[in-house]
């Protein structure tokens, strides 16, 4: 059965901290009294009402409103309504598409040692986004930058370059342990990652219970390729008792999260006549597997993939 394999591109992150204004702010905040904050220039209520606008809390989304008030808080100096700003350009979501608009607000936040967008610029360096031309080596400097002030994202791309030998000597210790300062933070892909390394014995000693550990934390952000693995784990007995029933539900749950993995690893439990056949919802995938004509469609011989993407992907 094949393991999902570690994530392989770098996702943005909106900056969601909410910065303290003089009346601060209750659980529902008071629009009110933000707006009068954010009109009388203080550039913390400026961004907080920028992020109001785009998560919808307490006001209507909006993109465009959210645009407004990051771009004013961006001219005053705020690193973190920059870095928002750069994300909506990128989207284009509130404002034209712009991918070179986005890489020169993060740059500007960037090197006043934001973080958040060291590691999105770096992104863009890495896919050569923007006015950028592709520099792997650029891309790992910024996402070490952001690792050293211990930012999950941050620590999770950089790790994914020293896995695979991107713009820096590969070195799958030091992936793993940067992997794992990212999931003790909650970070879901860091946690997905460790624990497919655990399974493989990648940077550091095989250890299946470990393995399982990292996955289930992944499961409870939902991932579903961490499903898949929960699923592998208990089809082959690796961490857990071996239980197929456990295998074929979490496989289910992954299918419908959206995993491929899951998907030929059903099929292949269904060529192979180990679906629990004293489970209905098992009866029911397999009427649907063989109407997909799943049937003949997966090879069982077919290995475990056993390697990380292939090394043209990038964080």
């Amino acid at each position: 059965m094949r393991y999902s394999p570690p994530p392989s591109r770098f996702v943005l992150f909106l900056v969601a901290i909410f910065f303290a204004c003089p009346v601060g702010f209750a659980q529902t905040p008071n629009i009110d009294k933000v707006i009068r904050q954010a009109n009388d220039g203080n550039q913390a209520a400026m961004f907080n009402l920028g992020l109001y606008y785009q998560t919808g809390k307490g006001v209507q989304q909006s993109f465009t409103e959210a645009a407004h008030w990051y771009q004013k808080a961006a001219d005053a100096g705020f690193s973190a309504a920059q870095t928002n700003l750069g994300n909506l350009y990128l989207s284009g979501k509130g404002v034209p598409h712009d991918e070179a608009l986005a890489a020169r607000w993060y740059l500007r936040a960037a090197v006043d040692g934001f973080a958040p967008a060291q590691t999105n610029l770096g992104m863009m360096w890495a896919e050569g986004r923007g006015e950028l031309k592709k520099d792997l080596t650029e891309a790992v400097q910024w996402y070490r930058r952001a690792a050293d002030q211990h930012y999950a994202p941050a620590q999770s791309a950089l790790a994914f370059m020293l896995l695979h030998g991107l713009g820096v000597q590969k070195d799958e210790t030091a992936a793993a342990h940067l992997y794992q300062a990212a999931a003790k933070q909650g970070l879901v892909a860091a946690e997905e990652t460790l624990g497919w390394m655990y399974a493989h014995g990648v940077g550091l000693h095989q250890d299946y219970a470990e393995s399982v550990k990292w996955t289930k934390k992944a499961v409870e952000q939902k991932s579903a390729s961490a499903m898949n693995n929960l699923a592998v784990a208990y089809e082959k007995g690796r961490g857990v008792p071996l239980d197929l029933s456990q295998a074929f539900e979490w496989y289910r749950r992954a299918v419908e999260a959206g995993s491929l993995e899951a998907q030929h690893n059903l099929a292949v439990m269904y060529n192979e006549g180990r679906l629990p056949k004293d489970n209905p919802e098992a009866a029911r995938w397999m009427v649907k597997l063989q109407g997909q004509g799943r049937g003949g469609s997966a090879d069982s011989s077919a290995p475990e993939q056993l390697l990380p993407p292939p090394a043209g992907d990038h964080p």
